[in-house]
Formats: structure tokens, C-alpha cells, sequence
């Protein structure tokens, strides 16, 4: 429903972009989210995490912070602490950028998949996670997710 940006604590000129939405009153509402900061990022990047379920807020108000998404494809800007060379994350949007969020609606299997993965992300390297196998809807030995995003796109203008 509506976007704002918010400085991260102690850094006036960096922060994240706030997501506000009202979510409709039937539970089983799964949302994927996307960011892209324009005359930066060639392509939506996904924050981290980047889906969510109305388990908790079904028919409520409900608010997300999203980071700016990591982009492999500039991994060289960045040190093995996603810093930049002024010593800034990667994550962090900027006073001055415009930001356009993608938030889609997506099923359950989608749903499913997409967190099934992000969850393998988050323990990579722990000895002692066990192994998650990433849930598909497609049959035949193959990894992936078959489906469509209803996707609702937001500009949002971080003056400086």
C-alpha cells in the first residue's frame, strides 16, 4: 500500500525501504518481494528473505523492511564482507536513489520452493544443519517451480 524509507540506527544517509501493505481477511495469502535501485541495479534483486506468508497477520496491516539484494553479477565492487570500498554494505539504499519494489503475490507451492531454498542459504556452512531438500511442483527429477507472480509495482523517491 505505501513504501517509506527508514535510516538504520547511527546512519542518517543509509537505511532500508519499508514496506507497508493491508493483507485481505483469507488466510493463505504468500508474498515474494523485489528491489532495484535505478541508475544502479540492472535487474530486481531479491532481499533477503524474500517471501512471506499471512500466518501471523492474516487481515491485518502488516509492515516489511527490505534490504537492497545482493547481485552476483557485481560481487568485484564488493569485499568478502559485502562492504564497498567506502566501507558501506551492500545492502543499504542511499539518500538520493529512487527504488522501485516488486511485490508479488505468488502461491504455495511457490511459496514452498522459494523458502525451502532461502533456508538452505541461511544455515550454508553450519556442520550442524541437516540438509533441506528444496520442494518443487515439477515432476520427473528436475529442480525447479512452475508458476506465475502477480506483481504490484511501487516507485519510491529517498530525498536526500
Amino acid at each position: 500500500d505505501s513504501l517509506k524509507f527508514k535510516p538504520d540506527f547511527n546512519k542518517d544517509t543509509l537505511g532500508y525501504v519499508w514496506l507497508y501493505l493491508k493483507d485481505p481477511d483469507t488466510l493463505g495469502n504468500y508474498y515474494r518481494a523485489f528491489t532495484k535501485t535505478l541508475g544502479i541495479d540492472s535487474v530486481y534483486l531479491r532481499p533477503y528473505p524474500s517471501v512471506s506468508d499471512d500466518r501471523f497477520f492474516n487481515g491485518q496491516f502488516a509492515e516489511y523492511s527490505l534490504s537492497r539484494g545482493r547481485n552476483p553479477l557485481e560481487d568485484n565492487k564488493y569485499d568478502d564482507n559485502g562492504l564497498d570500498s567506502a566501507g558501506v554494505s551492500r545492502f543499504y539504499f542511499r539518500k538520493g536513489q529512487t527504488v522501485v519494489v516488486k511485490l508479488c503475490s505468488i502461491d504455495a507451492p511457490h511459496y514452498d520452493f522459494w523458502i525451502s531454498i532461502e533456508q538452505q542459504f541461511m544455515t550454508d556452512g553450519n556442520p550442524f544443519a541437516s540438509p533441506i531438500s528444496a520442494r518443487s511442483n515439477i515432476s520427473g527429477g528436475a529442480l525447479g517451480i512452475w508458476g506465475g507472480y502477480g506483481a504490484y509495482l511501487d516507485t519510491l523517491y529517498i530525498p536526500k
